[in-house]
């Protein structure tokens, strides 16, 4: 499965009369949700007790830059730095992308306004954001 459940980080009913918001954050290259699970629960849960978090996880592929080593990769890389003239990979590319509408798209069907959802991540999942 390639997704974590939206409440993975904010298990917890918003109590707040505030309006629901969403944030969708992605990992970076070889990282898992679970990476940013516990620290996103401990700095943001009491502050923003009306935000749910959704975690996706990267598909598992070989990444050329890391010798075919297969990881969690939202795109695979040939070189890093990344530069203006990589290599884009469009299939892998337009699959996150796929990815990450698909979890906009959740969100606003399940009540979060569209102007509230925050898309976000770390390094590669930030190039993805």
């Amino acid at each position: 499965a390639c997704w974590v459940s939206t409440l993975i980080v904010a298990a917890i009913v918003p109590t707040t009369t505030m309006t629901p918001a969403r944030v969708i954050f992605m990992h970076g290259l070889g990282d898992t949700p679970h990476g940013w699970a516990d620290i996103l629960r401990s700095s943001f849960r009491e502050q923003l007790p009306h935000v749910t978090w959704t975690l996706p996880e990267a598909p598992r592929a070989p990444v050329t830059c890391n010798g075919g080593h297969v990881m969690t990769s939202w795109m695979d890389l040939h070189d890093i730095p990344v530069t203006p003239t990589a290599y884009d990979d469009e299939p892998s590319l337009e699959a996150s992308v796929g990815k990450v509408h698909a979890a906009i798209d959740e969100a606003v069907e399940s009540g979060v306004p569209a102007e509230r959802i925050v898309v976000g991540g770390f390094s590669q999942g930030g190039a993805m954001a």
